[in-house]
């Protein structure tokens, strides 16, 4: 399974530690703005070292000799996302002529550009510290897709 607990329990606890530690600290601290900012600096920061944990071996193992265009990105749309991480599955993203395709490692979600309403930014817990958000499709069907880039 590519996107396992595994990944994303390194993906996201080593940026917790850090960040807690980092926020433990900062309560110490007699200048609390400062060391508040210090805090958000230090959780963007381990997200950036140890967030994208294996970003380049999934994205390699999804690719599996394909060579059409595409992004890597985490998204949620049909399965609820575990407490672990923010995106319930990690794809492969790609807009072909009127449709857009997602691809994971073992199904394909697609839909014609039509079918889109709107398409807009949304917060998650990435954006709390200026990493990102949710690009959210919203479709006619009045279901959504949220995409996150897995890069960063």
């Amino acid at each position: 399974m590519i996107w396992s607990t595994y990944r994303q329990w390194m993906g996201n606890f080593l940026p917790f530690v850090a960040g807690s530690l980092a926020l433990m600290l900062a309560l110490l601290c007699v200048d609390k703005i400062v060391a508040s900012l210090v805090a958000i600096a230090v959780l963007h920061q381990s997200i950036n070292l140890w967030g994208f944990f294996e970003n380049q071996k999934i994205e390699r193992e999804l690719r599996r000799g394909r060579t059409e265009s595409s992004e890597l990105v985490g998204f949620v749309y049909d399965r609820p996302p575990s407490i672990l991480d923010a995106h319930a599955e990690v794809g492969l993203f790609r807009l072909e002529g009127d449709r857009l395709f997602l691809e994971t490692e073992n199904r394909v979600v697609t839909f014609s550009r039509s079918q889109l309403t709107s398409v807009r930014r949304a917060s998650n817990i990435h954006s709390m510290i200026f990493l990102g958000g949710w690009v959210l499709l919203e479709l006619q069907s009045g279901e959504n897709l949220k995409l996150e880039s897995r890069k960063f």
